[in-house]
């Protein structure tokens, strides 16, 4: 738990990581399927929404290139807090057993003010828009077809899975 509670952020492993996601990016620059997961979020849901940024996973070569151990602190006191975590214990023990371990290692872990993400509902574009991300000598060109979809609460979600499914969404897809 105290790794956990009070990580150490060490700056070697910090810059080794760091170069490690910069060259992860470089490379997603060059592949195709990468290049347009790269700004797809962005183009369906606006910059600034949580889901705006690179769907690859890896950020912006700017956020990554410009994060400190600073950034890492303020990151896990702002988002690590027991109002804000699941504990999943998998083994041949019980609850009994784990209850008085866990309130011994976890005693000094304190909620906080999680913050909150812009998870804004973006509406469904009237007129459709075509993007093109160039890249000179490719040997393969790739078409990604999106749009916002409605919150997954909504009536019509087993219609929309299953038409997403048959659509595209599976290997054995029809298109």
């Amino acid at each position: 738990a105290d790794v956990i509670l009070n990580p150490s952020f060490p700056e070697k492993e910090l810059e080794r990581l760091r170069n490690l996601q910069l060259a992860a990016i470089q490379s997603e620059k060059v592949r195709p399927v990468s290049m347009a997961l790269r700004v797809f979020g962005r183009l369906l849901y606006g910059e600034g929404h949580a889901y705006g940024m690179p769907l690859t996973g890896s950020g912006t070569e700017e956020s990554v290139a410009g994060l400190t151990r600073t950034d890492l602190e303020a990151f896990h006191s702002s988002w690590f807090s027991p109002d804000n975590a699941t504990l999943v214990i998998v083994g041949a023990t019980t609850l009994g057993e784990m209850t008085p371990r866990l309130e011994r290692l976890f005693a000094g872990w304190e909620p906080v003010k999680v913050p909150t993400k812009n998870l804004a509902r973006v509406e469904h574009q009237p007129e459709s828009v075509v993007y093109i991300v160039y890249r000179p000598d490719s040997e393969q060109s790739i078409l990604f077809a999106g749009h916002v979809m409605p919150p997954r609460n909504n009536p019509d979600e087993l219609a929309i899975d299953t038409l997403n499914f048959i659509l595209g969404g599976d290997f054995s897809a029809r298109i």
